[in-house]
């Protein structure tokens, strides 16, 4: 069960007077708080950039006699009216979890930078993903996805890869639109431009991949460069797959920090169907308005076309989407097995960051069973199929997931040896471009 963005409520009171109550009367129940209060009030700069990324009391559930656990009624009751009089510790909110902000915009930042070949924050992810533990990641969510141009994520990535909006065509409806939201938002022509032509660009990315996805057909590459310009299709299956290889590698990333895991329905497969913002119209001018602030039409229209199942895809699009869906199924399989992955911490004296390669090596450890695993992603499009040299923490290590697996849809660039580190020297394995790999400690 998730609550909305409960910093808004302004009563931490109210907050664990529901956790109680679904605690009380729905014991099995996991209460995931969207608060984002997080460390604005530390330093008050971004709140993804501050030193304390979370307020830890949000996420530390509450005691069974904070709300009368096994008691009556009655005595529950009296526990919630306990609650309003200050007498449970404001300490503990009562949430199992809570929707980690952070961790997602460190990870886009880095997977944005990295496609513009650019040298990535590594610092700024490791300490994202030590304070992520315990918390709710994903890769998108309905907000970035709905709330916005309503595309996934590799339409996101291949409108970046192949820079789309630098030659994108304009035409009079456009132009239309643009002095419309100028009026709409009362803000300048030049930044309204900006906003339409990025929403645009991001309309050209979707039906560039679906053309991609499904076959391209002569007649609707015509309709493309007749409303968005021209395009190579090569370069743009290329980045396609580019994008297919980032989504691997970036869930890969996500699956190996002990955490709660969020996939956008469709994800999962990567599925191209949008997930557009729409709502019922209720006043007067409200659709004509919601049209020019997303450029779509955002009743039943919307809501019909963010229904997954509709897109005829390829033979060899619906063989790669099965190969993705057979990753996430891994990677849970993954959290099954081994305890690092569920109940684990980032030992942080283990990180390996080689920003100019831009590849980053975590640690995570479960004490209690002795189960360890080392996470590499190597963020960048640049293969190493000969030796690329990392410092592994001491033990013996085997490679357990691969993001380019043959069976995951890659070229199976693996690691079948066994690592043994002494901790200090640097060890020898492969990696291909956007892959992350996952080895499982097996002897000290």
């Amino acid at each position: 069960l998730r609550l909305d963005m409960t910093k808004f409520m302004d009563s931490d009171i109210t907050m664990q007077q529901i956790a109680a109550e679904v605690n009380y009367h729905n014991p099995d129940v996991f209460l995931i708080a969207e608060d984002g209060r997080n460390g604005v009030a530390t330093n008050g700069s971004d709140f993804w950039n501050a030193p304390e990324l979370h307020d830890k009391r949000v996420s530390h559930p509450l005691l069974p006699q904070d709300y009368g656990m096994g008691e009556s009624e009655k005595i529950h009751d009296k526990k919630i009216d306990e609650i309003g009089e200050m007498k449970v510790p404001i300490a503990r909110l009562g949430y199992d979890s809570e929707w980690d902000f952070n961790f997602y915009h460190s990870l886009s930042n880095v997977l944005y930078t990295s496609i513009a070949d650019d040298l990535i924050d590594l610092d700024l992810l490791e300490h994202s993903i030590a304070c992520s533990q315990g918390k709710t990641i994903y890769l998108t969510s309905h907000d970035e996805t709905g709330n916005f141009d309503g595309n996934r994520l590799i339409t996101k990535w291949m409108a970046a890869i192949l820079d789309l909006k630098k030659d994108l065509k304009f035409n009079s409806k456009d132009d239309a639109r643009i002095e419309n939201y100028t009026k709409l938002k009362h803000c300048s022509y030049n930044d309204a431009k900006e906003v339409v032509k990025s929403q645009k660009t991001q309309f050209a990315a979707e039906s560039l991949a679906t053309i991609i996805a499904t076959g391209s057909k002569e007649e609707d590459i015509k309709n493309y460069e007749k409303e968005y310009g021209k395009v190579d299709l090569t370069k743009a299956e290329k980045a396609y797959q580019k994008a297919f290889n980032m989504h691997k590698m970036a869930y890969g990333l996500l699956y190996s920090i002990p955490a709660q895991q969020m996939v956008l329905q469709g994800d999962e497969q990567t599925d191209l169907t949008p997930f557009r913002f729409y709502r019922k119209i209720d006043f007067l001018g409200d659709e004509q308005n919601l049209q020019i602030e997303k450029g779509y039409d955002t009743g039943f229209e919307a809501l019909n076309k963010s229904k997954l199942g509709q897109i005829e895809y390829s033979p060899e699009t619906k063989e790669l989407m099965t190969q993705h869906k057979n990753l996430i199924q891994e990677l849970n399989n993954l959290h099954k097995e081994i305890p690092a992955l569920t109940n684990g911490y980032m030992v942080l004296g283990n990180t390996v960051k080689h920003p100019f390669s831009r590849v980053l090596g975590v640690n995570f450890k479960d004490e209690k069973t002795n189960s360890e695993v080392f996470t590499i992603t190597n963020f960048p499009d640049i293969k190493y199929d000969v030796d690329y040299k990392i410092t592994f923490p001491k033990g013996k290590w085997v490679e357990v997931l691969n993001t380019d697996d043959k069976k995951f849809g890659g070229e199976g660039l693996v690691n079948k040896e066994i690592i043994e580190s002494n901790g200090i020297d640097q060890e020898k394995i492969v990696l291909n471009g956007n892959t992350t790999t996952i080895f499982k400690k097996i002897d000290d």
